[in-house]
């Protein structure tokens, strides 16, 4: 759906300023919510042989970016970082950076864009 077509104007912003006023305030933003995801979805099919491929691509960092989003991961620093087990945290940052960064360049030259290609090493 396209923000100047005929359908969203004439029947998806109404019905999205209808509901979104006659429902109590604390469910407005699930309203909304619903809405979008119904304006997002409208004409496109949400899983295809694409969405898979991406999915089976970059499933690792949907779970990481989905752990590293929530509290969980400052929690744990917090707890370890208190007292004695600070020396651990020392030992793998370092680790855990090196890890990282061999695995971004690993992508990197796995991606089709490649820009060591130019460089003719």
């Amino acid at each position: 759906m396209v923000f100047t077509s005929i359908s969203f104007i004439y029947y998806f912003l109404p019905l999205l300023l209808i509901c979104y006023f006659v429902v109590p305030k604390k469910f407005r933003n699930i309203i909304l919510l619903m809405f979008s995801v119904l304006f997002y979805f409208y004409g496109e099919l949400f899983i295809n042989n694409v969405t898979l491929y991406y999915l089976k691509g970059y499933v690792l960092f949907i779970v990481l970016g989905v752990i590293g989003s929530t509290n969980y991961v400052k929690n744990l620093v917090i707890k370890i970082s208190n007292g004695k087990n600070k020396k651990i945290i020392n030992i793998f940052e370092p680790i855990y950076l090196l890890i990282l960064l061999i695995i971004v360049t690993m992508y990197l030259i796995d991606s089709s864009y490649n820009p060591f290609l130019y460089f003719r090493f």
